[in-house]
């Protein structure tokens, strides 16, 4: 008897492992490497998994950084309608965050918390972030190139003979 009083003791002091299932999903779309400086954009999903339509509100946390350094100031993050309305049963919407990384960031992540409005129960749509630098300067794209060929073939042909004038 003592060991079943013991057993039950026992699992009154343990905290809960089971959580009850949410009533809605939430995911962000878009995770990996950030360009530096180029503002991308993040799909953040909400499904409502319950019988009568939700709303659901966005808000977000973020942490950044480079070298063990925290580099949170380095991400910006925007999200112009920060809720999601009137989401039926099974049905799935979304909104659209902006991310901009300012510099570099080794390691990040930014939780986007989706709250029901109807219940006050929350789900965390998670992204990591890692930065890369642009491969080619916006100034040098493929019109830049062309005209830069074109300006030096020019003032090659028109100088040619005052170059090579004294060496032949």
């Amino acid at each position: 008897m003592k060991k079943i009083i013991l057993f039950f003791i026992l699992f009154l002091l343990l905290p809960p492992v089971y959580s009850p299932p949410s009533d809605f999903k939430a995911w962000a779309q878009r995770s990996g490497l950030f360009t530096v400086g180029k503002k991308e954009q993040v799909q953040i999903y909400a499904q409502n998994l319950i019988a009568t339509a939700s709303s659901y509100e966005i808000v977000y946390s973020k942490s950044a950084f480079y070298n063990l350094n925290d580099v949170s100031h380095l991400v910006q993050v925007y999200i112009p309608s920060n809720r999601i309305n009137s989401v039926g049963q099974n049905e799935i919407k979304s909104t659209i965050a902006t991310v901009n990384i300012n510099g570099p960031v080794t390691s990040g992540q930014i939780n986007f918390i989706v709250r029901s409005l109807s219940d006050g129960s929350e789900n965390t749509a998670t992204i990591n972030l890692t930065s890369g630098l642009p491969v080619s300067l916006p100034e040098f794209g493929t019109i830049g190139l062309i005209m830069l060929v074109t300006i030096s073939g020019t003032l090659y042909f028109i100088y040619k003979k005052k170059l090579f004038r004294n060496n032949f």
